[in-house]
């Protein structure tokens, strides 16, 4: 039994560590070794382009705009950081059954698109080609789809607003078939949302 990749993304508010949590502890329960990643904190770009979080209690905020060299710096960190979750996959498949990731750099590509005003689905750049063929593939991914209306009423502060929660739902669309992710309908309550990933992941 090889270690799962299984990997949840959506927008923010959409419930991604909330179901993570479950889908681990149903797993532990199980008596399967997991392990946790989470994307962003992972991210060499975060480090060069100096994103911390002024308050620890807080999500760090996602970034509505960049210039060209912040964008291309991007582009060479998902290249650089794909190469290394590859490294760091292969270290953990010997001691673990699963591991779990929080967003994935399917959520990156995503970030990028949207700072670079890519809207065009049929347009796969070259950037996005090779980060493509570097990026392992998951054995599930899932996106928990829920509407921006509802991820804004929801407990945490989305301070980029309702309208940069449609523009990135609307880059997501046009990707999710090309990506074989699977969708989750994630306005039920969180029992309900963990029910339909436990039926669609077959764990």
């Amino acid at each position: 039994f090889d270690m799962q990749l299984i990997t949840i993304s959506g927008l923010d508010g959409s419930g991604k560590t909330t179901q993570l949590d479950k889908l681990e502890r149903s797993l532990k329960d199980a008596n399967k070794k997991v392990s946790r990643f989470h994307i962003t904190e992972f991210s060499i770009a975060k480090k060069i382009l100096g994103r911390r979080k002024e308050n620890s209690s807080k999500p760090a905020r996602a970034v509505v705009s960049a210039n060209s060299f912040t964008i291309t710096l991007r582009k060479i960190a998902l290249i650089i950081d794909a190469t290394r979750f590859n490294q760091l996959f292969r270290k953990l498949s010997s001691g673990y059954d699963y591991l779990l990731t929080d967003r994935y750099f399917y959520d990156q590509i995503v970030n990028i698109r949207y700072l670079e005003k890519i809207n065009d689905g049929e347009k796969i750049p070259a950037w996005q080609r090779l980060a493509e063929k570097l990026i392992k593939k998951p054995d599930i991914a899932l996106f928990i789809e829920v509407s921006p209306e509802v991820a804004v009423s929801r407990d945490r502060d989305i301070e980029q607003g309702k309208q940069f929660l449609i523009n990135k739902q609307c880059i997501f669309d046009y990707l999710i078939k090309h990506w074989e992710i699977k969708l989750i309908n994630g306005e039920g309550t969180a029992c309900e949302v963990f029910k339909k990933i436990k039926e669609i992941s077959k764990i």
